[in-house]
């Protein structure tokens, strides 16, 4: 049995493109505390462009497909900057930019990389996990113990919250599953902090119900039955369906309000009862009322000529009133037509194809389907929101499948 957890046909030493890719780890992770990250990673990415174009390293048919659509969206990006058709400053471009190119550097760096830079890989990122854990607490801490709950919740961005949510759940699945007890302490403290930055900190409703969902689904799958899943499914399913039509569920959430010490959380949960109660989103008002009318906002976009459904309106960033930016897949509909729509549905599809492949699905069917209970709310995150950046790429194609092959490492190892 080899003595790495990681699985690499490389064993090679890459100085200059391990040392590049650890700076540029760093520098997306805390991308929120500077305003230059972006143009730190510029001279990384050319030199890994370089290297990706000229290389002649094998890549299996989904992940040749992700890069090619990578390759066409950012082209389609850079077109409609370029003639004037979006509207958006040069950082924007460059944010939107990394999130494709991070994606292809990704999938090459499980290719290149051997099994000990692979590791220093990992171990990186999981510091860097740490880090942000501890400085956004920290900050939160300071601003909630002199009443500043409001403030304490924009310590940082929605998409950093949401990031935190995909590590609650995937270090539960890794407690679960991993029974060596060093390993499973540091699961359990990345799930703890976590659930805490969300809950107590940032306290954004549709992180913290996500999260709840999250990890009830995962539980589910414990009992390793599918029949028995498939079983509990419908029967959840069903009383979910009763709830909701006895208006249960508006009693659920308004006890929900009551009992939840966050004002900020509280005031989320009444509007969805009211939302609930007067079926409307309208009723509910704040957040859910603006959020829901701003997705609207780019579906009329989309649907609005004939042009916009195939080509898209293009990006106008700083306005919400042609694109609403508050749901990554409708915006896109909007700036890039169904065009751009396709390409980002087949962009999703390749994505979920090559970070699943680290897993078998008949020999453990279980961990498979928690590991997919992840992505899936990656991409509902997407919907009802944006979690498509460059971090997030790093995270779902580099993270996580090393972190599926540590599981199993140690599944086999015990």
């Amino acid at each position: 049995m080899s003595n790495s957890p990681f699985i690499s046909q490389n064993t090679g030493k890459h100085t200059l493109l391990l040392l590049s890719f650890l700076i540029l780890v760093i520098d997306m992770a805390f991308a929120s505390f500077t305003n230059i990250s972006n143009y730190i990673a510029l001279p990384i990415l050319v030199l890994w462009m370089a290297f990706i174009l000229t290389s002649n390293i094998k890549i299996s048919k989904n992940e040749r497909t992700f890069v090619i659509v990578s390759f066409l969206l950012l082209m389609v990006i850079v077109l409609y900057w370029v003639i004037r058709y979006s509207q958006l400053n040069v950082y924007t471009f460059m944010v939107n930019g990394n999130w494709l190119l991070l994606g292809v550097i990704s999938i090459y760096v499980m290719k290149l990389f051997s099994a000990r830079e692979l590791s220093r890989v990992y171990f990186t990122i999981t510091i860097i996990i740490f880090a942000l854990l501890f400085l956004f607490i920290g900050m939160g801490r300071v601003l909630l113990s002199v009443g500043e709950q409001n403030e304490a919740a924009l310590v940082t961005t929605a998409w950093y919250g949401s990031l935190f949510m995909l590590f609650s759940g995937m270090s539960l699945v890794f407690f679960l599953h991993v029974k060596t007890m060093l390993p499973k302490i540091i699961a359990l403290a990345i799930f703890l902090l976590s659930l805490y930055l969300n809950f107590s900190i940032l306290q954004r409703g549709t992180n913290v119900l996500f999260t709840i969902a999250e990890m009830g689904i995962i539980l589910v799958f414990l009992l390793k039955r599918k029949g028995l899943v498939c079983f509990l499914s419908i029967a959840v399913l069903a009383l979910t369906l009763y709830v909701y039509m006895s208006g249960l569920l508006v009693d659920m959430f308004d006890w929900l309000a009551e009992i939840v010490p966050s004002e900020r959380l509280a005031s989320r949960f009444k509007s969805i009862s009211f939302a609930l109660y007067y079926e409307d989103i309208a009723a509910g008002g704040g957040s859910l009322n603006a959020r829901n009318r701003l997705i609207g906002v780019s579906w009329d976009t989309f649907t609005s000529s004939f042009g916009h459904f195939v080509f898209g309106a293009g990006e106008h960033h700083g306005e919400n009133t042609i694109i609403g930016h508050h749901s990554f897949f409708t915006d896109t509909l909007a700036r890039y037509g169904i065009i751009g729509g396709v390409m980002v549905f087949v962009y999703f599809k390749k994505q979920y194809q090559i970070i699943m492949s680290y897993l078998d699905k008949n020999t453990d069917w279980a961990l498979y389907m928690q590991c997919a209970v992840v992505f899936l709310f990656y991409v509902l995150r997407n919907y009802y929101g944006q979690l498509a950046y460059a971090l997030v790429n790093l995270v779902l194609l580099v993270f996580f499948p090393l972190t599926f092959q540590l599981i199993q490492f140690y599944k086999n190892k015990s």
